[in-house]
């Protein structure tokens, strides 16, 4: 039963991102095929009169022969009664045409534009075979015989690299846009200058954000803007990269090894340069991590921040107070630097949300104590720190102090937890007022009310234990 669990759980999770990966790569093409067609359809009407610049102008041979008959004209006088020839070569010649040369801008107007629409025609012809290919991928089922075959298949997709072909496709879409874009640029640079020097500045700016766009996820893990091209930079930089130094420590391994050939003066007068080029050759470890490895270090070096995040993220996404009720409850999970902050981020969603860092009086008065009580619970946090008085700690307890208020109403927990702690923490800032004042009232609405948590002796042993 065990091992059938094991399986089932095992089959389950594979199908799960099996069928996710398919259907994004399906949702990938279907746009892709709805772009490749508006694109194919304006440049096919580009084409259908760009074309024509490479051809002999129809109608020029039957101006040539009326300029010879012009010429022919043009060479008799009429002196009645005579008809007299002013120029014996006139109408002489014979008519002779000269080969037909299509210019430069025709050749390169329709390169650039009839490239694109090859592009734009492989994209869709590439996509409607991945379509088929995911098609034919889809395995239902979670029975052992379907968890093999859905394997089977997924090896197939790694092997035959599906996933690299998905990625091209995009590629090739964007690069047959910036052809047609280039092809624009030479035909208006041969119709007007002022219309062609608008446009190029038009789509100078729209290569410099695209080009930015692309580049800026390969150099920034965090950049949003990731996208099929910048995956395919980033992988050849990385390849590039890691054999640049692979290159580079086998030069240094056989220098290394060379150098222990030198003799004992040598080698201790050069000791710190032989050293560190062992150190480079054999110990160095600083290849260019895959594109999802350089996430999972970024994730590994600001785990705390991003867990931190998660909680307070949910509560300035939904306004919801349950993720405020329960943020204590993980405080113990994140480091000590990170409950300060979850407080400033509160406050920042705060004076974002609703212009000023405190709940609007509305919610001060649907509840008065969920706030609070986190802002305590941070506060009783805090007071366990072992740097408790240094300049930051005070700093760090002041951030989360401003979330600490009294309403109108309150609950045995939150008094037996605030009068304590609060005297506490007045005891740990002697030179913050107001938390003497908060102490104050603190006591006297809460203890008056709820006094049978504490006496003056157990608040005070609180206050200056």
């Amino acid at each position: 039963e065990q091992k059938q669990k094991v399986w089932s759980e095992a089959a389950e999770a594979v199908k799960t991102s099996y069928d996710q990966l398919l259907g994004r790569w399906k949702e990938e093409m279907d746009s892709l095929l709805i772009y490749a067609g508006v694109s194919s359809a304006v440049l096919t009407a580009f084409n259908v009169e760009s074309y024509h610049l490479l051809q002999p102008d129809p109608t020029e041979p039957t101006l040539a022969v009326l300029k010879q008959i012009s010429a022919q004209l043009n060479g008799y006088t009429f002196i009645p009664p005579f008809l007299n020839a002013t120029d014996a070569t006139a109408g002489s010649g014979h008519l002779t045409e000269a080969p037909f040369q299509a210019p430069a801008s025709a050749v390169w107007l329709n390169s650039l534009w009839f490239s694109s629409l090859v592009f734009s025609f492989a994209s869709a012809l590439l996509a409607l075979f991945v379509k088929q290919w995911i098609y034919e991928a889809l395995v239902p089922g979670t029975s052992l015989e379907s968890a093999r075959l859905r394997q089977y298949r997924f090896d197939g997709l790694l092997k035959w690299r599906v996933a690299t072909v998905v990625v091209v496709l995009p590629i090739l879409l964007q690069l047959a846009s910036v052809l047609f874009l280039a092809g624009l640029l030479v035909l208006l640079w041969t119709l007007h200058n002022i219309v062609a020097a608008i446009t190029s500045i038009l789509v100078a700016l729209v290569f410099t954000f695209v080009i930015g766009f692309t580049l800026l996820p390969v150099f920034k893990s965090d950049c949003s803007y990731r996208s099929p091209a910048s995956f395919a930079i980033y992988a050849v930089l990385r390849f590039t990269r890691n054999e640049v130094l692979r290159v580079f420590r086998g030069i240094c391994k056989v220098i290394y090894r060379c150098s222990m050939w030198l003799d004992w003066a040598t080698m201790i007068r050069y000791r710190v340069q032989i050293e560190r080029l062992a150190a480079f050759a054999y110990e160095a470890y600083d290849n260019m991590p895959t594109w999802r490895g350089r996430d999972q270090n970024e994730i590994h070096l600001y785990h705390g921040d991003l867990s931190r995040a998660i909680v307070t993220t949910a509560y300035s996404m939904t306004a919801d107070k349950k993720f405020l009720a329960s943020m204590p409850v993980v405080f113990s999970d994140l480091p000590p630097e990170q409950v300060p902050k979850c407080f400033r981020d509160i406050l920042d969603f705060m004076e974002a949300e609703w212009g000023h860092w405190h709940l609007p009086d509305r919610q001060l008065l649907e509840d008065p104590i969920t706030l609070p009580l986190c802002a305590t619970y941070g506060i009783r946090y805090m007071l366990a720190r072992s740097d408790r008085g240094a300049e930051w700690w005070l700093h760090d307890a002041k951030i989360i102090f401003r979330h600490y208020f009294l309403g109108k109403e309150s609950t045995e927990k939150f008094a037996e937890l605030a009068c304590k702690t609060i005297c506490h923490y007045a005891a740990e800032d002697r030179d913050f007022r107001l938390v003497f004042g908060l102490a104050r009232k603190t006591l006297k609405r809460l203890y008056d009310k709820h006094g049978a948590r504490h006496t003056y002796d157990t608040l005070g042993h609180g206050a200056y234990v």
